[in-house]
């Protein structure tokens, strides 16, 4: 059996454990300009076979013991009590709250409100970019909300802003309440006419100049939102959240008091209004979460981590006795920290943050069912039989990648995995961070995992590329080689001499040879073309044509044929430079395929005239991605979106994975985008061709995805609708109302 794998997307990005180097980084900051585009084939090439949200969960709102909806990447929706939860419609948020069944808010980087259950939701005009943590409906007329720019941004600016807005009339207009300075909040709740918001703020010697939150801060009202009082907290508090108020005097909540090495939670209980708070017992860990049933039942979520990052623990408590005694279980371990949330609806517990419901008080908990996916990484065997790893669990589809199953866990978090047949196949677990690094091995098609290879070297991280020919295998990573002459049973590793220096890519050209780009790990010194006959006992540097400078991906579909990209920029013009050989390296030939700085994800050929890349310019904002796809070994390439359809304030990540010349697939991902209005949310697309003509890929969708395609809300000043195109069978249908319908909804009895 001959396997081979081409530089894969973790490889360049997800499993890549170091920064990028200070010349990428301000190039990264100036933006990318895009590949030059050509006309894309009419003939019907790529298909969106799965169009998937990814599985994180946030706000939980029940407006019944059976019907709720929680907020994430998408809005999700149940009528059974939270077993099953289909994705209601395409918007994204931090929370979710209804007054009624029919009347609720949706809040993230903007607002959207339902008046009828769910069946349309609208966008409405919130006065503030300031992204929103947390809604609280009072009526069907008046809602709070709030939030604020702590802990948004790709870059940190001091002093953060906050915002508390109000409505009374349903959401058409929202009013903002003064804030005292210094002071963000993140979390509100009410119990009668009295409220609260709870956050961190600067001291009061640095209200007006800014400063990083040292103190918690606690906003009251008393009189339904007319007026609000800061109060004077301890001191020693730096934060308050997960507020529950039982009634406008009696409540409890989370308080954080930070040392100089580490910070410290525990319960606070007040009788006050929250005037002052007293603890009311012990809970070992940091407490991420607390739900209040009445003065004596209580459950919170507690973590505890060694190093204070990994090596989790999470744990459910309870107590029965007001807080003085709490007892639990363990119902789940990590390699790193996360976060977690509770929610108590109907006697059952929820876990939104890990999707998962107890029915029996805690005692056990079970997974939810939803349709939410997160791919790291597709690998098919054949032009039906694929899997797929989100760092969990495995994955395995038996109709080319439309419906997938979960076949076992993950082992560890694993990063890549490569599958040589439907049973056998190797999963790579890294935290490069530790020093930590596995290969494991299955031969039950993933249902489980046996280690075979361990090491603790910081030189060993993530898989540049992987080739089996029979038992005989090796994979290329960050700074060596690991080899196998018994199918993976055992392994060798085989280091590069040169510890200052280690792999960009690599694209292994047979069952001996390799070719890969090395880079110094100091900074300055110019990157260089190697190759190795001997399964990397030996590498040797190779001339090419140009200079090495920044963004590589190198390929082979054979030993002559390869293929390697870069960008070379004399004073500050820059050119994306694709260089190919035929011939093993003797002769080299430049096709300049764009302008400027263009970053490439993937780059892969099935054989020496036809090959795929995948790339992105622009950053942060005007983002799109381009496919590419070539029939003369790159000598023309020719793009395969059919329009701007992946284009806006997302960063998107693309990689192939092609069986033939005509089998492909290409997974999307989005790693950026959060929010109603935000711009474009977080999905998960599987694309698929089977004829590897490069015919569009994007618009228009097939009918295998889930509707509708949220269109983007009319700016502030137009009528505030909501409009999509959808094209089905030829028919282009332009839509636009007030709202966007759902589709699919099960009507309430």
């Amino acid at each position: 059996m001959h396997t081979t794998r081409s530089g894969s997307l973790q490889a360049g990005v997800f499993a890549r454990c170091r920064a990028l180097s200070v010349i990428g980084l301000l190039l990264l900051m100036v933006g990318f300009l895009t590949a030059t585009p050509a006309t894309a084939n009419a003939s019907s090439g790529w298909e969106l076979i799965l169009d998937r949200p990814p599985p994180g969960f946030g706000g939980m709102d029940f407006v019944s013991p059976d019907e709720g909806w929680v907020a994430g990447a998408g809005l999700f929706h149940t009528t059974d009590g939270g077993a099953t939860w289909e994705e209601a419609v395409q918007l994204s948020g931090t929370d979710v709250d209804f007054a009624d069944a029919d009347h609720g808010w949706l809040v993230g980087s903007g607002i959207y409100a339902t008046t009828d259950g769910g069946e349309t939701w609208s966008k409405q005009t919130s006065g503030t970019n300031i992204p929103l943590s947390d809604v609280f409906a009072l009526s069907p007329s008046e809602a709070f909300a709030v939030g604020s720019s702590e802990g948004f941004g790709d870059l940190i600016e001091l002093p953060f802003a906050s915002v508390l807005i109000h409505t009374t009339d349903g959401g058409t207009t929202w009013s903002a309440i003064e804030l005292p300075p210094g002071a963000w909040f993140n979390e509100i709740t009410f119990s009668g006419n009295s409220g609260w918001a709870a956050g961190d703020r600067c001291p009061s010697e640095s209200e007006s100049s800014g400063c990083y939150p040292t103190s918690a801060a606690l906003l009251r009202t008393s009189d339904r939102g007319a007026t609000w009082e800061s109060i004077e907290l301890d001191e020693s508090l730096d934060k308050i959240h997960s507020l529950n108020f039982l009634t406008e005097t009696s409540g409890w909540a989370v308080g954080v008091s930070c040392g100089e090495v580490a910070c410290e939670s525990s319960v606070i209980a007040t009788k006050d209004g929250g005037l002052t708070w007293e603890p009311t017992g012990s809970l070992a860990g940091t407490i991420e979460d607390l739900v209040v049933q009445d003065e004596m039942n209580a459950w919170a979520v507690t973590q505890t981590c060694e190093f204070q990052v990994d090596n989790c623990e999470l744990r459910v408590q309870r107590t029965n006795d007001g807080g003085d005694n709490w007892t639990g279980l363990l119902f789940r371990q990590a390699r790193f920290r996360t976060s977690a949330s509770l929610h108590i609806n109907a006697g059952n517990v929820y876990i939104p943050s890990d999707v998962l419901r107890s029915t029996d008080g805690g005692t056990t908990f079970e997974p939810m069912q939803h349709p939410g996916l997160f791919f790291r990484q597709v690998e098919f065997v054949n032009s039906n039989v694929g899997f797929a790893v989100d760092g969990a669990s495995i994955f395995r589809t038996d109709d080319a990648g439309r419906s997938w199953r979960t076949v076992g866990p993950s082992p560890g978090s694993a990063s890549d995995i490569v599958f040589l047949s439907q049973t056998t196949g190797f999963a790579i677990v890294t935290d490069c961070c530790q020093g930590f690094f596995e290969v494991h091995r299955t031969v039950d098609g993933g249902a489980s995992w046996q280690a075979v290879y361990s090491s603790t070297s910081f030189r060993l991280s993530s898989l540049q590329d992987a080739h089996f020919s029979g038992d005989r295998g090796w994979f290329v990573l960050d700074e060596g080689v690991l080899v196998t002459e018994d199918g993976g049973l055992t392994w060798a590793e085989r280091l590069l001499e040169d510890s200052g220096r280690r792999f960009v890519d690599a694209a292994l050209a047979g069952a001996e040879s390799a070719w890969a780009i090395l880079e110094p790990v100091g900074f300055g010194e110019p990157l260089s073309l190697v190759r190795t006959e001997d399964r990397g006992q030996t590498w040797i540097e190779v001339t090419t044509p140009v200079e090495a400078a920044w963004g590589h991906r190198i390929e082979a579909s054979d030993e002559l044929h390869v293929w390697f990209t870069t960008t070379i920029c004399e004073t500050e013009d820059c050119s994306f430079v694709l260089v190919s050989t035929s011939n093993g390296g003797k002769t080299w030939e430049e096709t300049i395929t764009g302008s400027g700085q263009t970053l490439i994800y993937d780059l892969t050929f099935t054989d020496p005239l036809n090959g795929w890349m995948s790339s992105q310019s622009g950053y942060c904002s005007g983002c799109t991605t381009a496919v590419s796809h070539t029939a003369d070994g790159g000598r023309t390439w020719h793009n395969q979106l059919s329009d701007d359809y992946l284009s806006g304030d997302t960063l998107y990540l693309g990689s192939f994975d092609f069986v033939d010349n005509k089998t492909g697939w290409f997974l999307l991902s989005s790693t950026r985008g959060f929010g109603p209005g935000g711009g474009p949310i977080n999905r998960t697309q599987l694309y698929h061709t089977t004829n590897g003509s490069g015919g569009p890929i994007g618009v228009p969708p097939t009918p295998t995805i889930q509707l509708p395609k949220v269109g983007t809300a009319v700016p502030n000043g137009g009528s505030n609708l909501l409009s999509f195109t959808l094209v089905v069978g030829g028919l282009a249908l332009s839509l636009s109302a007030a709202a966007v319908a759902v589709a699919r909804r099960r009507r309430r009895a």
